[in-house]
């Protein structure tokens, strides 16, 4: 089984890296106040959906690969995760010490799931990719140069606007101290960070369910 990460497979940690690095509301706090809290917002939650698509272009300068991403993670550290384009189609499913994984299997081995244990050294690069934890820690830090750009409406709820001083995106943050829950991140072709193989990805994730009690479940014919 190859589990070096891929184009699609890295472009939810890319993009959002790039629009991150960076009772009451968040409007009147500074960013990184804003950023401290909506990480422990984030943290909190028992779970959450982020979901998009995200496009890079090709390194022949010909077009663009785009992928679309749903992930759903949880406090108790079972996930999900699936890829789609970029000519991948991957799925990765966490429930206790199990690992599923479809589409990343070496030539010639079963279509359907495998099965690894999470202390698998395979498995591990995959398991990080599904700790909620882990993930926002990379997501959102503390201490990078931010700052308030404006507010916005996103799905209906009030958003401020958190803009790292590179420019390479935006981060949307509910305008609700109680509840600040990062709801969308963008990036736009300008402010995109490059990688080592070409410029970076591009697009929009929205983050929904906060909160919502999600149970992972072992994939059909798992």
């Amino acid at each position: 089984m190859r589990t070096r990460p891929t184009m699609a497979a890295t472009a939810l940690i890319l993009l959002v890296s790039a629009g991150c690095a960076g009772g009451g509301s968040e409007s009147g706090r500074p960013a990184a106040q804003i950023l401290t809290d909506t990480q422990a917002a984030a943290q909190a939650a028992d779970s959450v959906t982020i979901a998009g698509t995200v496009a890079r272009p090709t390194a022949a300068g010909t077009g663009a690969a785009t992928a679309t991403i749903e992930l759903v993670l949880t406090s108790s550290g079972d996930g999900r995760e699936r890829i789609t384009g970029a000519g991948q189609d991957i799925d990765l499913v966490k429930v206790g010490s199990t690992l599923y994984v479809k589409g990343l299997s070496a030539a010639g081995a079963t279509a359907g799931y495998q099965q690894l244990s999470t202390t698998d050294p395979r498995a591990a690069p995959l398991v990080a990719q599904l700790d909620k934890k882990a993930v926002f820690d990379q997501l959102i830090k503390g201490g990078d140069t931010v700052a308030v750009t404006g507010t916005a409406t996103v799905a209906g709820q009030a958003a401020v606007k958190v803009t790292p001083g590179n420019g390479a995106g935006v981060l949307y943050v509910a305008d609700d101290a109680t509840h600040p829950y990062p709801l969308k991140v963008e990036t736009s072709s300008s402010g995109a960070e490059p990688t080592t193989t070409g410029p970076g990805p591009t697009g929009a994730l929205m983050f929904t369910g906060w909160d919502a009690h999600t149970t992972i479940s072992p994939p059909t014919g798992g």
